[in-house]
């Protein structure tokens, strides 16, 4: 069954990305009060703040890439490694890691020698 959100919450959840995050801000433009508290409107969209801030991190993904690509191509511009902190924990997070590959060839057959186990016997 499908949440039912009321129009103040799905005007909150519009805003959030609009005030880059800032819930106070999201708050406002969806109309709640000053007295309306965040742990109020956060309690009931905890869920649905999430999968934002997901969507957020997987849009900004290929500017992250872009942004590999360009301190590559003049690793000598100020803040690279802050620059490259970031990207990293933005690639991360949406899953694009880098691979260890490991490959394993033989010349033939299928055949792997294990080393004899060590078996401890114990006197009678």
């Amino acid at each position: 069954m499908a949440k039912e959100y009321t129009e103040k919450q799905k005007a909150f959840l519009a805003a959030l990305p609009e005030t880059k995050g800032n819930i106070r801000a999201a708050m406002d433009a969806a109309g709640y009060s000053k007295e309306t508290t965040v742990t109020d409107v956060v309690k009931g969209l905890k869920d649905e703040i999430i999968e934002i801030t997901k969507d957020i991190l997987v849009t900004n993904g290929p500017f992250a890439a872009m942004s590999l690509v360009e301190v590559l191509m003049d690793p000598t511009a100020g803040g690279t490694t802050q620059k490259l902190t970031a990207i990293k924990e933005i690639l991360d997070r949406i899953g694009v890691i880098k691979e260890d590959k490991m490959t394993v060839t033989t010349d033939g057959g299928g055949l792997f020698i294990l080393p004899a186990k060590n078996v401890k016997v114990e006197d009678e």
